[in-house]
């Protein structure tokens, strides 16, 4: 026999925002991973694509890239590492700053950037097919709303 308790249980792990949220980057991510591998990059893990999307945005610190994407220190380390083992990403020390290191792109990560956004349109054209080009702008639109306001 169901509760009252059940069904907000149920709501907040299975139909609140948060949980549809993180269930839609679940497949995006799986979508992302198919489509990398199709585009001859399937031996770049999903994390590393996540800590490469924050820096081809702009220069971030371990300690910034770690917050932002929730992971230790060390996880963001490994990251960079790889990316830095395949010529996608550089360091260099911040003026006066010795112990942290600030990433960027390097121009080879530049290249692989152009290579990436070919899967991320492709998953926004899947996007767009569900929910109507009207509907793609709508969530943009509230997405932005959220991103910038919570």
């Amino acid at each position: 026999m169901s509760t009252m308790g059940d069904e907000k249980s149920d709501l907040i792990w299975s139909d609140s925002i948060r949980a549809l949220v993180q269930e839609v980057s679940e497949k995006i991510d799986d979508r992302a991973r198919d489509l990398r591998k199709q585009a001859g990059m399937k031996d770049v893990r999903p994390s590393d694509a996540k800590v490469a999307m924050l820096v081809a945005r702009r220069s971030r610190g371990l300690t910034e890239i770690a917050t932002k994407l929730g992971i230790s220190r060390q996880a963001a380390h490994r990251s960079l590492q790889r990316l830095q083992e395949m010529g996608a990403v550089s360091f260099e020390h911040p003026p006066g700053g010795k112990r942290e290191k600030i990433a960027s792109l390097t121009p080879l990560g530049a290249k692989a950037q152009d290579a990436i956004s070919s899967v991320i349109e492709h998953i926004e054209t899947d996007v767009a097919e569900i929910v109507g080009k009207d509907g793609i702008e709508d969530l943009r639109s509230a997405l932005r709303a959220l991103s910038a306001n919570l």
